[in-house]
């Protein structure tokens, strides 16, 4: 008798748990893909042996990814992972270092590896992150592509490894260190709540595992619907300073749509940094954008270009515009152009990009980046596309 009343709370429990657990693998669901990119690109340098030691210069690569998504009931967790073999005939004295992760965020989870000089190789993980959902709230946790752009070319409310205006493949956005909260206040509404850490550079110019929490990222940001147009407000903490912002998006008339996004930066001194774009869509398939950025961090003077590189991501002019192009050929061919000016020096970068379906699983990439711009003079840029290479480009890419 004393045996039974000892096991029948065990044995409840073990029926407890035996069908909790039946529910919760009832719902397991595991994903896992990979991709392999082969690339390989020509270039013909400017006319300035200091900055560039050959005319012409050539690269190739190797790339491949892993993806594994696992999902159970209300929890997920994703891992993104590279791996990247390259080799580069000559190194340009403006390229940034071999081998460096320039994404803020923690070494761990890199290695890179050198055979000789301008060959080698590394390894990064993009994404390691844990989400817990419900029906009005998602909690995401680790590495993960954190972005609070607006616009398609620049994107100044993108503090966290924005993409570069002349980049048209946007698969893959590199993470950061961060956790996320994102909820849903209605059906127009939504609160995002940012924190990442942030880290101190290293003697490579990559990121040091030194946590610096003057970097460190702490950024709220709510969007609703508001007539037909989503606006955003945003504030807070990044990139060492402190940001205050707002966004829109929607439809003008007759098809023709409106994006905009800009914010307010205070750190050693106050800056304005904004970007507007209109874009349309024809019933041929064109698709057109223009847009215009306010470089608050850059400056007006080339001569000064080279003093401000490390601090105006990416970008070195005053202001910006871009004509931007788009076209399905076929069912199996799109291309796209853009004409990226810097109004500050007035040098032009022109960037062509045609993809071609080959399969299910494999698409052809042809790139060609033609700059247009004073050439620098020795140690001194003329202007800031002047200073760039004549490159073209081809990719294989194959999914499984």
């Amino acid at each position: 008798m004393t045996t039974i009343k000892l096991s029948l709370p065990l044995a409840v429990a073990l029926w407890l748990i035996s069908s909790a657990a039946w529910a919760f693998y009832e719902t397991e669901t595991l994903d896992a893909r990979g991709s392999l990119r082969v690339t390989a690109s020509a270039a013909r340098n400017p006319d300035n042996r200091w900055l560039f030691p050959s005319e012409y210069s050539a690269s190739t690569g190797a790339e491949g990814r892993l993806l594994v998504k696992w999902e159970a009931s209300k929890l997920r967790f994703d891992f993104n992972g590279y791996a990247i073999a390259s080799h580069v005939s000559v190194a340009s004295a403006l390229a940034a270092p071999r081998g460096v992760d320039d994404t803020e965020r923690s070494p761990s989870l890199f290695t890179r590896w050198m055979n000789e000089e301008r060959s080698g190789g590394m390894a990064a993980v993009d994404r390691l992150s844990a989400a817990y959902s419900v029906d009005w709230l998602d909690v995401i946790i680790g590495r993960q592509p954190v972005s609070l752009a607006t616009c398609f070319f620049f994107t100044p409310n993108d503090f966290f490894a924005p993409f570069a205006a002349q980049t048209f493949y946007r698969v893959y956005k590199p993470g950061v260190d961060a956790a996320r909260v994102e909820a849903r206040l209605g059906e127009l509404a939504q609160l995002s709540l940012i924190g990442a850490l942030g880290y101190r550079r290293d003697a490579d110019g990559g990121w040091s595992g030194d946590v610096e929490w003057e970097r460190a990222a702490a950024v709220a940001r709510v969007t609703a619907v508001v007539a037909g147009y989503e606006l955003g407000a945003l504030g807070g903490r990044a990139q060492g300073e402190e940001k205050y912002g707002a966004s829109l998006q929607g439809e003008l008339f007759m098809g023709v749509g409106l994006r905009a996004e800009g914010n307010l930066a205070r750190g050693a001194g106050d800056r304005v940094e904004a970007a507007v774009e209109l874009e349309t869509r024809y019933p041929s398939s064109l698709n057109a954008r223009l847009a215009y950025f306010w470089h608050g961090a850059g400056v007006d003077d080339p001569a000064r270009y080279l003093s401000v590189l490390s601090v105006t991501g990416g970008y070195l002019g005053k202001s910006y515009s871009v004509l931007g192009l788009g076209y399905e050929f076929g069912p199996l061919t799109a291309g796209d152009a853009a004409l990226i000016r810097n109004m500050s020096d007035g040098s032009m970068l022109l960037a062509l990009y045609l993809v071609r379906s080959l399969s299910d699983e494999s698409e052809l990439a042809l790139t060609l980046s033609a700059p247009m711009g004073r050439e620098p003079r020795g140690v001194a840029l003329e202007s800031e596309y002047g200073a760039a290479p004549l490159t073209a480009g081809v990719e294989m890419r194959g999914y499984f």
